[in-house]
């Protein structure tokens, strides 16, 4: 008898035990890994503001959009100058090269606008202009009258030519449409030219 409740104690003890001990908790999921953020794109470089030109007979003045202003002279390399010219004209130039000029082979570079660059040995050398457009500082232009470019600059000269009715002021130099008081200009060029006299 004794025995009996000796195993029927333990048996109770083992089931006690067994119900105070607790029971095992699942393991909670893995939080799941945040999501790549993709890379936030580089930021675009800041484009070049446009440039404005106005003739000179130095070469082209560069005009910023502040204002400032900074001479495009004579002289200056070829590749240089077309980078500064990308900033001002969207397209590239056309260019062709002419060997048959007195002051020796030249390389034009034209645009739709009117301007042609000049360039020997890769360098800036001179400009023609023969389109309304571009004018110089003080406003003279191709279209601009002989009577706007005399009370502009009263030092021009005037003469005939075998060009037609040539001018020439302050190292620049071009035509007027005819011997007229009234007449417009149709050309304008500085430095080295290609003209056939």
């Amino acid at each position: 008898m004794t025995r009996t409740r000796l195993i029927l104690a333990a048996a109770l003890t083992l089931t006690v035990a067994a119900c105070d001990k607790p029971a095992a908790t699942p393991e909670a999921p893995a939080a799941p890994a945040p999501a790549a953020t993709p890379a936030a794109p580089a930021a675009p470089a800041t484009p070049a503001m446009p440039l404005k030109l106005a003739l000179t007979g130095e070469g082209l003045t560069v005009i910023a959009e502040n204002g400032s202003t900074q001479l495009l002279a004579f002289s200056r390399d070829k590749a240089q100058t077309l980078v500064t010219m990308s900033r001002v004209e969207p397209s590239p130039g056309v260019e062709t090269v002419n060997s048959e000029c007195g002051a020796g082979t030249l390389t034009f570079v034209e645009w739709p606008g009117g301007l042609t660059l000049l360039f020997q040995e890769d360098r800036f050398a001179g400009w023609t202009m023969d389109k309304a457009g571009l004018t110089t500082m003080d406003g003279i232009g191709v279209g601009s009258t002989r009577a706007q470019l005399l009370a502009a600059r009263p030092d021009t000269t005037v003469e005939d030519s075998t060009l037609g009715t040539e001018f020439a002021v302050a190292d620049m130099g071009g035509l007027f449409e005819d011997a007229a008081p009234d007449a417009k200009i149709t050309h304008l060029w500085a430095g080295v030219t290609c003209a056939f006299r």
